[in-house]
């Protein structure tokens, strides 16, 4: 195990940890329509019910994708990053894995939106 595999996996697993962290009072129903903290959308703005139904799907969705990201972070404590410079890239940028959970619940949102309409 060398510092970079340490270093990396770490990363991942409070990336992780963070995303769960908040994503669970968005799933519960905790955090009140804002401008700070949540899935803002417009269509979240359009009506409470939207911001909560959006929030919760995307608090669950933020959830779902953690756990692979926990998972490499895991795996990367293992890996020999001298042999597999390419692999330390990806695993550097796995993170970045926010970005489908955002999407998804941007994209659901649309879909209520226009359910709405």
């Amino acid at each position: 195990m060398d510092i970079s595999s340490v270093i990396l996996g770490i990363i991942n697993i409070l990336t992780a940890a963070l995303m769960i962290a908040l994503a669970i009072p968005l799933v519960l129903g905790k955090v009140k329509m804002n401008a700070v903290y949540g899935i803002r959308t417009r269509s979240a703005f359009k009506s409470e019910e939207n911001w909560y139904k959006i929030n919760a799907y995307g608090g669950k969705q933020f959830i779902l994708w953690s756990v692979p990201l926990v998972l490499l972070g895991i795996v990367t404590f293992f890996i020999p990053f001298e042999s597999f410079p390419v692999l330390t890239v990806f695993i550097a940028f796995a993170p970045l894995i926010i970005i489908v959970p955002a999407i998804i619940s941007w994209r659901y949102g649309k879909r209520i939106s226009t359910e709405d309409a």
